[in-house]
């Protein structure tokens, strides 16, 4: 499996992102985002992993 994968099996990684690029793809074309704060602050902890593990690969 990659690195990759591995990363998003962790959890729920994978869905959350799929979720939240859903969420993305529908505010993008005019619908609004009836989620919650604490499902925002999940969705960042998720980005700012993906972020960590590119900076990581990108600097190595």
């Amino acid at each position: 499996m990659s690195e990759l994968g591995q990363l998003l099996d962790l959890e729920n990684n994978r869905t959350s992102l799929g979720t939240l690029i859903k969420i993305r793809n529908d505010t993008a074309h005019g619908r609004s985002y009836g989620g919650s704060l604490a499902s925002i602050s999940s969705y960042k902890e998720l980005i700012d992993d993906l972020h960590k593990w590119v900076l990581a690969r990108m600097i190595d």
